[in-house]
């Protein structure tokens, strides 16, 4: 039985955090949304984490001088929270994005419990490098493949 490789354990404990990570930012966006705002030149950039959503748009500033979505405080470059509220990629956005945050939940979390689900676990009385059975063995060292006991 061969222990997994280092990328493969990597990526296994990388995916539980990073599910971790989002499955609080879902919860989180129900009770408080946060806002970031930047403006580059004549284009600005706004994002929203809310009611369980992500939404991020791109803009050409003059036709949104009626800032037809909600920002409580309403700071060009930066970040805020506020309150949870709907939010939805307005028609007069260049470019925009809105993602449920359950999608990438699942995305990452099916392939990380793939992992955890394949990952052997040594029998106890085996070897944990090769899986040989060291019932009666005295010696403290695997006689298939050396390793410590």
């Amino acid at each position: 039985m061969r222990r997994p490789g280092r990328l493969r354990r990597v990526v296994k404990w990388g995916g539980f955090g990073l599910s971790l990570f989002v499955g609080a930012a879902w919860v989180m966006s129900w009770f408080s949304s946060v806002d970031y705002h930047r403006s580059m030149g004549d284009r600005g950039v706004v994002g929203f984490l809310t009611r369980g959503h992500i939404v991020v748009f791109c803009f050409y500033w003059p036709f949104s001088l009626g800032k037809p979505f909600r920002v409580t405080s309403w700071d060009p470059e930066g970040w805020s929270m506020s309150r949870p509220f709907s939010v939805e990629v307005p028609s007069w956005a260049d470019h925009g994005l809105d993602v449920p945050l359950w999608l990438p939940f699942v995305l990452v979390l099916l392939p990380t419990a793939f992992l955890w689900h394949r990952d052997p676990r040594p029998l106890p009385g085996h070897c944990r490098k090769c899986g040989y059975d060291l019932t009666g063995n005295e010696s403290g060292v695997c006689p298939e493949c050396g390793e410590r006991i």
